[in-house]
This record gives structure tokens, sequence and C-alpha cells, in this order.
């Protein structure tokens, strides 16, 4: 059985190569970045579609793609085709494109067996109508990095609302205008809770004190979060306002947490001050 095999080499291999290849577990681009064209991503997906190699691929990683050439438009229809034809796949990451594209929505259309969805630094949809709904079977949801408007992260919000079964939530390091954060904050007394949340990130995400209750209540109150990570949010300045959401935290509440810094944002040797 195949377990990787470069996705940027596949043009270069004869078609009836994949025929001989009884399983192919992982499709997986190398940590730098590779260009492809849109005859290259064609080639890539008329392959996927065609090799019997493929029909039980699991994990299937499209990450730091440098391809101009391909629209949203293009991709999601290329997506759609994949995951109806290929039915095993559950972990996909579509992640840290050189020129970030939009997954649509009609992606989400025959992903019911994906327990990973890897989206990171992508431009997210407009927003989530209320109809939609994530795949049954996902525990692990990763939009690092991404670009939000606020009624896209809230209806996202609205939607993981309604999941039964525990999972885990990256939104680090969004990127979003301030007037969008003021009212993605502001709405959040108003959004119904996500009562199987287990693991947050929300690292790099400012906070200013007049909206720490909102998000402390609306994240925690209902104490189902067990691993919260803050990293690069608060330095030495914003002891206090740091000391007011673990309030609202509470005790004995959170099995892991994580406070790291950077250089620009730290508690420059003040961390005793917070224990205090």
């Amino acid at each position: 059985a195949l377990h990787m095999l470069r996705a940027d080499k596949l043009p270069e291999y004869p078609q009836f190569l994949f025929n001989y290849i009884h399983r192919f577990h992982l499709l997986n681009r190398p940590a730098s970045c590779i260009s492809l064209s849109l005859s290259s991503w064609n080639y890539l997906m008329h392959t996927l579609l065609t090799a019997r190699s493929f029909r039980t691929l699991e994990i299937f990683e499209l990450n730091n793609i440098d391809a101009a050439e391909l629209t949203s438009e293009h991709v999601t229809k290329s997506l759609v085709a994949i995951f109806k034809h290929l039915r095993f796949i559950k972990t996909f990451s579509c992640s840290s494109w050189v020129h970030p594209i939009t997954i649509d929505l009609p992606f989400y259309t025959n992903v019911s067996l994906l327990h990973h969805v890897l989206f990171k630094k992508q431009i997210m949809p407009p927003r989530f109508p209320s109809q939609f709904k994530f795949p049954l079977f996902a525990h692990l949801y990763d939009f690092s990095r991404c670009t939000f408007t606020a009624q896209c992260l809230i209806s996202l919000l609205r939607q993981l609302s309604t999941i039964k079964t525990p999972f885990t939530l990256n939104l680090s390091d969004l990127m979003m205008p301030p007037n969008d954060w003021t009212e993605f904050y502001n709405s959040l007394p108003s959004l119904p809770q996500l009562r199987t949340l287990r693991e947050l990130n929300w690292s790099g995400n400012f906070i200013s004190s007049e909206f720490l209750d909102r998000f402390g209540h609306y994240f925690f109150d209902n104490g189902g979060i067990y691993y919260f990570t803050f990293d690069r949010v608060y330095g030495s300045q914003q002891l206090d306002d740091l000391r007011q959401l673990f309030s609202i935290i509470g005790q004995n509440k959170l099995y892991g947490l994580s406070l790291c810094g950077s250089q620009e944002i730290n508690f420059s040797g003040n961390f005793q001050g917070l224990a205090n």
C-alpha cells in the first residue's frame, strides 16, 4: 500500500501507474509552497476521480498552494466532485494558500463522514444560512487566520451551536475589521451557546475591556470548555482584564490553559502578578 505521494509531482507520473496501487491513504502537500497551474489542478482532480487507488483515501491535504489561476468557484466545484466520489475522507485541509480563496457552501453537501475540517488562512463565505448543517461526525474545526466578517462569524457560531457531540474549535488570529469585531462582541449575548464545545483556541484576537464580560459569559457560562488557548492576546498591561476573565471562567473548570506570548505581546516577567 502506498501511503504518501507528492501531489505536485502527479503530472509526472503515468496515468496507468495509479491502477496498480491498491490503497492510498494520504495525499499531502509538502511544507514549502507549490505552484499549480489550472491544467495541473485539473489533472490532479481527474487523477483523484479516476484512479482506483484513491477510493480509500482518508486524509486529504491541499496546503501551501500557489494557484493564481484558480477561482473559488472552480476549486469548490472540484471539491464537490471529489467528496461525492471519495466517500472515506475523514480529514480534509485546504489551508495557507498564497492567494486565499473561499470554499463555498456547496462543498459541504457530500462531506458527512468528515471528522476534521481545516480551512486555515482562507476567506470565509459571507454567512452560513440557517438551514446549513456541518458534517455529522466532525469534531475538529480549524478556521485559524481566516478572513471573516461579523455576520459570517455570528452565523458560524449559530450553526456550531446545533452540534450535539463534543468538538474542538480553532478561531485564532482571525482577520476582521475593527467595526466587525465590535458588531460580533455586541451580538454574543443574543447567540445560542456552544454547549458541546470542549476546546477553544482564541489566540491573537484582542478583546477590549468593554467586551470581556460578553466574551467570557458566552463561552464559559455552561462550563463545557476544558481546554482554552489564549496566546498573544494580553500582556503585562492587561493583567486586570485577565483576572476578570478568570473570575468568569471560575476555579477548577479548565483541564488545560495556554497563555503563551510573543516578542510584542508578553507578560515581561510579571506573570507572578497574575498568580497573586
